[in-house]
């Protein structure tokens, strides 16, 4: 950048001060003194005729048509108007030597409120949420005892989520265990079926799983769709009680509007298990910058727990050992 460049850059940006500081308030002195000297101020009235013609006295002195007890404020109003002009001059300055230079004020946007406020006695609905596109989801789970072996479709991918309570518990995200199918134009079906027969004909429980539904019913795409699951692992049978707890986050990115995610739910080890589903999930709409909270749609949203218990398993179905 040559010494010319540097200098049109400063005096625009002098300039641009000046004029966004100086202008108005100079402005509203200049308006200010010149109402005050105005109301101060009184008119001569001449009345001999050679007033009307050279605007002098009848003994020749020159007429005064405006006078003030304040002798400082026409200089204030001079000097205010004077500081204006050499603003102006300044910033026409700095237009001339540097035209395509633009100076953008850049006013940070707010965030974007969230659908509730949590309080200390829990949460009511945020009313600045209603001018937001509400968040529509559904979430639904069938338990069968046919869905496995699943049938992975060709050109598609099946997702699992294992239950598995030492490797869920080491990690907060739910990593599922994928099933591609991208070889052939046949569907595949995992496990393999001759395996889950041979463990339903063993097992007095039979074989179990979940298939999960989550479905985009809103008219905009949903990003960083994040649902909470809690599982209950190793059911004490002389308390009634589970010994563990976890949860874990399932995270669909993107799931555009009418488009449904489907993943299972499989037990990988031999303990009893429980997963609850939630009626809570997080999400931002296509052009938001930040996540929401909202209420999930799901079959029977009055029940205060949804809970689906799958048996034991006795065949590491994904090959993961269990303790």
């Amino acid at each position: 950048m040559s010494k010319d460049d540097k200098k049109a850059i400063g005096f625009t940006i002098l300039g641009a001060g000046l004029s966004v500081i100086l202008r108005p308030v100079l402005g509203g002195i200049a308006v200010l003194v010149g109402v005050v000297i105005i109301l101060s101020a009184h008119v001569s009235q001449p009345n001999s005729p050679a007033l009307n013609r050279g605007l002098v006295d009848s003994s020749g002195q020159p007429i005064t048509l405006i006078t003030t007890s304040k002798p400082w404020m026409l200089p204030a109003i001079l000097i205010a108007m004077a500081l204006i002009v050499v603003t102006g001059m300044v910033w026409e300055l700095g237009r001339t030597y540097y035209p395509n230079l633009s100076i953008t004020l850049v006013i940070p946007r707010p965030p974007d409120p969230p659908d509730f406020v949590w309080t200390q006695g829990g949460h009511h609905q945020n009313p600045m949420a209603s001018y937001l596109p509400p968040i529509e989801v559904s979430f639904n789970c069938y338990f069968d005892p046919d869905v496995l072996p699943i049938k992975v479709p060709a050109g598609r991918v099946a997702y699992v989520f294992l239950l598995h309570k030492e490797v869920n518990a080491s990690r907060h995200q739910v990593q599922f265990y994928e099933i591609p199918n991208f070889n052939g134009d046949v569907a595949k079906m995992w496990p393999d079926p001759h395996l889950v027969q041979e463990e339903r004909q063993r097992s007095d429980q039979g074989v179990s799983a979940l298939r999960c539904d989550v479905k985009n019913h809103g008219q905009q795409d949903i990003l960083e769709l994040t649902i909470p699951i809690d599982t209950l692992y190793d059911l004490d049978h002389n308390s009634g009680t589970w010994r563990t707890r976890l949860q874990n986050t399932i995270v669909i990115n993107p799931l555009d509007r009418g488009d449904t995610f489907t993943f299972y739910v499989v037990n990988e080890c031999p303990v009893e298990t429980q997963t609850l589903i939630p009626h809570y999930a997080a999400a931002n709409l296509v052009g938001e910058r930040t996540q929401r909270r909202f209420q999930i749609e799901l079959e029977n949203p009055y029940a205060p727990s949804q809970g689906f218990g799958i048996g034991q398993s006795k065949v590491y179905w994904a090959g993961m050992s269990c303790p």
